[in-house]
């Protein structure tokens, strides 16, 4: 919509100006002696010879508004098809690459973005490797630190349950 805006100002600019033209055109005319006219008549006179620009402007109009459809969607779609991957990485699906149309525009885009999809999946498989390493450790492996939190916990649960049972004892008293 905004390229057929642009073809209709640039129209109606370029027809304006031509009359602008005639209308010096006609006033020199007028000084040397030549036959008044109003405005109107004078645009009467001006469409009626000038016609042809209308004409061939409509003609041309169809031709560049489909060329501009076409061209906007090989750019629109593959930000769409871009988007929808992005959305499936989102999910959590695994994308090993994506593909764009023949004519479509955006290739170079296409390149790098497959080059991070490898990369992303590497590293996503390097994560499920890790964490199933890390799940595959027995709990008698555990670090000192870890053996020493674990004692921490249990000495607290164990005097939170002693000062529940005193408060108890002191109240039945």
């Amino acid at each position: 919509m905004r390229a057929v805006a642009y073809w209709l100002v640039y129209h109606l600019v370029l027809w304006h100006t031509l009359f602008i033209f005639e209308y010096f055109h006609y006033r020199v005319e007028l000084i040397g002696g030549g036959t008044p006219m109003s405005l109107s008549e004078l645009y009467s006179q001006f469409t009626s010879k000038y016609y042809p620009i209308i004409v061939s402007a409509l003609g041309v109009l169809p031709i560049l508004a489909i060329d501009m459809l076409k061209y906007t969607h090989r750019i629109a779609g593959p930000l769409v098809n871009f988007a929808n991957v992005l959305k499936r990485l989102r999910q959590g699906e695994e994308v090993d690459h994506v593909t764009l149309r023949e004519g479509d525009l955006l290739l170079e885009l296409q390149e790098e973005f497959n080059a991070f999809l490898k990369f992303y999946n590497e590293q996503q498989a390097e994560k499920k490797e890790t964490s199933a390493d890390l799940s595959s450790i027995d709990r008698d492996e555990q670090s000192p630190e870890d053996k020493i939190l674990e004692e921490i916990n249990a000495l607290q649960k164990s005097m939170k349950h002693e000062e529940f049972v005193m408060q108890e004892s002191d109240e039945d008293k």
